[in-house]
Order: structure tokens, then C-alpha cells, then sequence
């Protein structure tokens, strides 16, 4: 008994070739520039010594930050790990040292040093920040947190 097998028209055949390799060049394209991002960040008027900002898409589906370290209260994100234009979520840490209360020195052992995450959760966790990168440049924000 022969069995006959049916074969696709090539036109179709080509036709989704075609559509495959069109999707996957959209997919891995990014046609918009990343633009260069830089500010200031203070805390209660003071310059924030030592911390990091993060900048999260607005849409947070499956969003990755981009962050930068903050020195003497001055960040910069340049090319090439600028931001895509668009809306960010932007979250700010820093740590100091605390006093360590309480706790008895030790004649062996070195003092332990203490840190405190002392920028409020309403400019990090749950942030309150949000900054519109522009494609036509000058991205330079000024963020003045607060304690209270």
C-alpha cells in the first residue's frame, strides 16, 4: 500500500519563513537611543555621601533597573548605560554608620561597625520618585528627600 504525503505549497512554506525571520529582527532591535542621566541627591539639605539610585521602567513588567552609585551627592549614568526615553520609578539608598547602644566592648574582638539604612522607604521601597527621560537630552534631576 502506498501512502501519500501532502506537502505545503512552497509559497506558504517561504511566506512564514519570511514572518519568522521579520519577528525575530523586530524582537531583538532597540531603535531608541539611550540617553546620558546625571543629578543630585540630598538628604535633609545634606549631600548623600555614599548611597545608589535606581531607575525602574514605569511598567515594571519584568523590568530591570539601572542604577548608579551616588558620590558626595552626585550620580551619573552616561553612554553607553544611559535610559531609554520614558517614565522611571527612581529608588535611593544609603547607609551610615550607627552607634552601637547597648553593647559592651570587648577586649578580644574589634568594635563592630554598625549600618543604618537611614533614607526613608518612601523614596526606596515604596517609592513616592518617579523622573521622565527626555530623548532630546538634558536629563539632570534634583532629588531633595526628606526625613519626616
Amino acid at each position: 500500500m502506498k501512502r501519500l504525503v501532502e506537502r505545503c505549497p512552497k509559497t506558504s512554506t517561504s511566506r512564514l519563513l519570511v514572518l519568522s525571520v521579520g519577528l525575530l529582527v523586530a524582537a531583538g532591535c532597540n531603535t531608541q537611543e539611550q540617553m546620558p542621566v546625571s543629578g543630585e541627591v540630598r538628604f535633609d539639605g545634606r549631600p548623600v555621601e555614599i548611597g545608589q539610585i535606581a531607575f525602574y521602567p514605569a511598567t515594571r513588567v519584568a523590568a530591570v533597573p539601572i542604577a548608579s552609585d551616588i558620590q558626595d551627592g552626585a550620580f551619573e549614568l552616561s553612554d553607553p548605560e544611559g535610559l531609554v526615553p520614558g517614565t522611571y520609578q527612581v529608588q535611593i539608598t544609603a547607609v551610615r554608620k550607627r552607634e552601637s547602644r547597648g553593647q559592651t566592648p570587648s577586649l578580644t574582638a574589634p568594635p563592630a561597625v554598625l549600618a543604618e539604612q537611614y533614607i526613608p522607604e518612601k523614596y526606596n521601597e515604596s517609592t513616592i520618585l518617579e523622573v521622565e527621560v527626555k530623548p532630546e537630552g538634558g536629563n539632570y534631576f534634583e532629588f531633595d528627600l526628606e526625613a519626616g
